[in-house]
């Protein structure tokens, strides 16, 4: 802020057409200037003010400037102010011929200069204060000073006219810095409110607005459309969790970057919350929802480099088109919603269009989340077992296959349920009670007959399966090798190094390791290759197809092929008939698993077959 406490000088303007009177003025001006600097040393030692004196120190004499017109006088005004050095009063002739008179000079000074301190000084009386405030108005800028006049009187007047208008500019650069500090503030208030403080793009309101916008716009047209497209992060909680808040928001800014570089430069990209994301893309051409989605998950793929780690993060997404899939904001935001709740459901990394049926079968499916709850509280989970046959023809193990007991709708499959219990997160108490109970079951099999267990990718977070396992084993006294884990691909991809370590430390208890539905992952033989498994389970497609498909056939002589070249064991699924037997027996598998041995049994029929050989087909 400009102090005018630290000026130089005070400046002063005289303006008379006699050369002489400009020194009687320098001299009456510089006694002032003495007096001036006297009373501001009263002044601090009065009120004791250590800036006070500072300043007085800083302030030198008064400086004079002459001019002998009005004209002459106007340029030096304006010539001072250019160089921010301005007058703070003027003396000023009434009578200065032949130019302009002093009134005339004092208005066309104000004009250049408004807040410019000015006495006219006269000797006669050619204009009464009546007429003067009639032709300059009435203002406290303007003093007449009567000649002759003494030296202690002009004095006065330097002292007090050059003080006031210290105060005066003062105040008013005090107020211009207010101001613009209030224009600052409010920009930036203004910017808080349209955007998101962590990434610096649109926010939920802005989004709204502009989707309330663009659907009236989008209303009064044919020939285009308004895609919503919602984004949630997948487990992106784990990266708080993992490496604290600030990565997470260092996460949440790079994802917003990326975002806007697929984005077009008409479209709207918002963070709605947390690891929530927006686009509104207005207007969209029929059909380019696909293509930009397209782009919004290639654009994904590239890891993100975040506190010198690498997180590969996947996400997924809802899409609403307006006007098929509703012309409000309120609808397009409702479906959009579950479009993207079910690109969740489905195994999310992927995106989904609103259905007309999503509706349906969302509320079922939150319905059915709503009673797992229930049925984990009252116990209403079943194991049946299906038989795992050696190449002899008799039981190896059994695969312990959950069903839930609902009371209203009677015995159901896992495929009713188990989605969404994966969705919820429900599946880690189900699937820890299946590898408790599975292991308390096999204590009662004959002989050293083992079990296989499915397990789920939300059973390996935070070390729940091997403390499952490690509990279960040690509690019911069940041999490790009697034990075997089922996990498919997908599993081992999501999260590598946590589902290595905890496989090894599995494998280490002696608990036996099986790669499940093999084949139908992504990158099967470098993740035999890298993690330990025991066995590989052929997935019942290829068994399916194998007696009239040379393909499939090759396929399953392959994998006999490769697993026998790493040691591995061999199982074959979906075994249904004697010809699906033949193949595999012949291409040299260790075991066979389908319902041409037998059906998934509850308990009591295990341990009732038990008492016989398992026959052939038990349809």
């Amino acid at each position: 802020m400009h102090n005018l406490e630290n000026e130089q000088s005070r400046r002063i303007l005289v303006i008379d057409d006699n050369p002489l009177i400009h020194e009687d003025y320098r001299k009456i001006l510089l006694n002032a200037s003495s007096q001036s600097a006297d009373s501001r040393q009263a002044e601090a030692d009065f009120f004791r003010d250590e800036k006070a004196a500072e300043n007085m120190q800083l302030s030198v004499d008064v400086q004079v400037d002459s001019a002998y017109q009005g004209q002459e006088a106007l340029e030096k005004v304006r010539l001072a102010l250019q160089n921010n050095r301005p007058y703070s009063m003027a003396f000023v002739d009434m009578r200065m011929p032949p130019g302009w008179d002093g009134l005339r000079t004092a208005q066309e000074l104000w004009r250049v200069q408004p807040d410019l301190q000015v006495v006219i000084c006269t000797a006669y009386s050619d204009h009464t204060w009546n007429d003067i405030c009639h032709q300059v108005g009435y203002t406290d800028q303007l003093l007449v000073l009567k000649k002759p006049f003494d030296n202690v009187e002009v004095a006065q007047l330097v002292i007090a006219l050059t003080k006031k208008w210290e105060l005066t500019h003062d105040a008013r650069l005090r107020q211009h810095d207010l101001e613009r500090l209030v224009e600052e503030r409010t920009a930036e208030l203004q910017l808080a409110v349209l955007r998101d403080p962590l990434t610096g793009i649109s926010n939920r309101t802005i989004f709204n607005e502009r989707l309330e916008h663009a659907l009236a716009e989008v209303n009064l047209r044919s020939d285009s459309e308004v895609a919503v497209y919602l984004i949630d992060l997948d487990a992106f909680k784990g990266v708080n969790d993992t490496l604290g808040h600030p990565a997470g928001d260092q996460l949440v800014q790079a994802v917003a970057r990326r975002l806007e570089e697929v984005a077009g430069e008409m479209d709207c990209v918002a963070r709605l919350g947390g690891d929530e994301f927006a686009i509104l893309q207005a207007p969209s051409v029929k059909g380019g929802a696909s293509l930009l989605a397209k782009k919004l998950f290639r654009v994904m793929e590239a890891p993100f480099e975040i506190e010198s780690n690498r997180l590969q993060i996947r996400m997924s997404c809802g899409i609403a088109v307006s006007p098929q899939h509703g012309s409000t904001s309120s609808e397009i935001m409702k479906n959009a919603d579950l479009a993207l709740y079910r690109a969740k459901a489905d195994g999310r990394n992927c995106y989904r269009f609103f259905e007309e049926d999503m509706d349906r079968r969302i509320k079922q499916e939150r319905l059915i989340a709503g009673e797992l709850e229930q049925a984990i509280a009252m116990n209403q989970f079943v194991l049946h077992y299906q038989p795992i046959m050696d190449a002899g023809g008799q039981v190896s193990c059994y695969e312990a296959l959950i069903r839930w007991n609902h009371p209203k709708r009677g015995l159901l499959a896992p495929i009713e349920f188990l989605s969404v219990a994966e969705y919820t997160g429900l599946i880690g108490p189900i699937g820890k009670w299946v590898v408790e109970q599975a292991c308390e079951d096999a204590l009662k099999f004959p002989g050293e007959v083992g079990v296989s267990v499915n397990v789920s990718a939300v059973q390996f977070r935070h070390n729940e399966l091997l403390t499952t396992v490690h509990e279960t084993l040690t509690r019911t006294g069940l041999s490790p090798t009697r034990l075997k884990l089922e996990i498919v691909e997908s599993v081992v991809l999501r999260s590598s190094e946590e589902v290595m370590r905890t496989l090894d430390e599995l494998h280490e208890m002696g608990v036996n390791i099986a790669m499940d539905d093999f084949g139908t992952g992504y990158s099967s033989l470098s993740n035999l290759r890298m993690f330990p498994f025991d066995c590989i389970k052929l997935d019942r497609s290829f068994v399916n197809d194998a007696p009239d498909c040379d393909e499939a056939m090759g396929i399953v002589q392959a994998v006999a092929t490769l697993g026998k070249s790493l040691n591995l064991e061999l199982t074959a699924e979906g075994v249904e008939t004697e010809s699906h037997l033949e193949c595999v027996l012949a291409a040299g598998y260790d075991f066979t698993q389908g319902y041409y041995h037998a059906r998934p049994m509850s308990l009591e029929d295990v341990l009732q077959s038990a008492q016989s050989p398992v026959g052939t087909s038990t349809q």
